[in-house]
């Protein structure tokens, strides 16, 4: 029955039905099976793309993440080392201390001794008192040239450090070899224990 009546419809018609019969499906066809595909594919071209992109984003990060840590540590180093050029307050005490016993050994005399603390009272952004102070002996004393430098050598013989802010020699008199030295030394110590 469909076929008669198409054999009675004039050809043009016939053509027509004929290319609709066959684009229709073919457009069905395309837009079912082809556009996700090629939609798939741009997306993954896309995802590919941004993982690149994300890939390389890592890899500077894990750069400058490496360069950070290299930097962190360095900066950790030069904090203990300059945690060790100070004392801490027991040092400070055992350090005065031992002046006396130092002298002993090298043969010099302690005429007298003057312990000053020398605090700075400079105030931190918090109002607290410094975290360092700084301590100083005036220490005179009696020996000869060479006794006088193993003294000091002796005294300043130690990780931290150790300022001998004057020294004053002189003659008793002039027929001995015995010395008159007057020595100022002075420490930093660290009083607070979270400034490192």
């Amino acid at each position: 029955m469909i076929v008669e009546s198409l054999a009675k419809l004039p050809q043009s018609t016939r053509i027509a039905i004929s290319v609709i019969a066959v684009v229709l499906p073919t457009a069905a066809c395309y837009s079912w099976i082809v556009t996700p595909h090629t939609k798939y594919l741009s997306v993954t071209k896309q995802y590919e793309y941004v993982a690149c992109d994300i890939a390389k984003k890592i890899q500077i990060i894990k750069s400058r993440t490496a360069l950070k840590k290299r930097e962190l540590q360095e900066l950790q180093q030069r904090l203990e080392q300059t945690r060790e050029k100070f004392f801490k307050p027991q040092e400070a005490q055992k350090f005065f201390r031992e002046i006396e016993t130092v002298s002993n050994q090298t043969n010099c005399t302690i005429i007298s001794s003057e312990y000053i603390l020398k605090a700075k009272s400079e105030k931190r952004t918090d109002n607290q008192p410094s975290a360092i102070t700084s301590n100083g002996a005036i220490v005179t004393f009696v020996a000869s040239y060479e006794n006088i430098i193993s003294f000091l050598t002796k005294i300043l013989d130690r990780p931290q450090k150790v300022s001998i802010d004057s020294l004053e020699m002189g003659a008793i008199d002039y027929s001995s070899k015995a010395l008159q030295c007057e020595a100022t030394f002075t420490i930093f110590v660290i009083n607070d224990k979270e400034i490192f």
